[in-house]
């Protein structure tokens, strides 16, 4: 129960940051006169920085329970199931940094395109922001459980029971 309320707890953690997501996402563009677009690009300003910090929370956790990982590893070398969590680990702190890089070109688009009402509405969509965020989402489903570790290293005398 030890490793699942982990494996769980890390897989919330990404809840918030799917939260600012979708808030940012879903955020019209009124650009139907200056007032309203100025407006509208205030409050994208603000979900990409409520976006970033949520990014940044996470990133924080994860590699700290990166860092966790590989002690417990040198600790317990035999201990097949963590060099598993330690790859979706890796994996999912290198989709953070795609994000946060996705994030400061959708920051330079909007600064570039502020008074330029076609140029808005192109870099309003976030589709590259988009792709970065739903491969986040993917990898952060690859957390494992205990079930899966267990079946996947029934046959060897290390199992997830060890506890740390």
């Amino acid at each position: 129960a030890k490793w699942d309320n982990r494996f769980q707890q890390l897989k919330r953690s990404y809840d918030p940051v799917r939260e600012s997501f979708d808030t940012l996402f879903f955020a019209p563009l009124n650009d139907y006169n200056e007032e309203q677009r100025a407006l509208s690009i205030v409050r994208r300003e603000a979900h990409l920085e409520a976006l970033e910090l949520s990014l940044s929370t996470l990133r924080n956790l994860m590699d700290d329970e990166w860092n966790q990982v590989e002690t417990w590893k040198e600790q317990q070398p035999g201990a097949l199931f963590l060099v598993d969590v330690g790859v979706v680990l890796s994996s999912i702190l290198e989709c953070i940094s795609s994000a946060g890089r996705e994030i400061l070109a959708t920051k330079y688009e909007l600064e570039r395109n502020r008074d330029n009402s076609a140029g808005l509405r192109n870099s309003w969509e976030l589709s590259h922001l988009n792709s970065r965020m739903r491969e986040l989402t993917e990898t952060i489903d690859k957390i494992p459980t205990v079930y899966e570790l267990n079946r996947k290293y029934a046959t060897t005398t290390v199992r997830t029971e060890t506890t740390f």
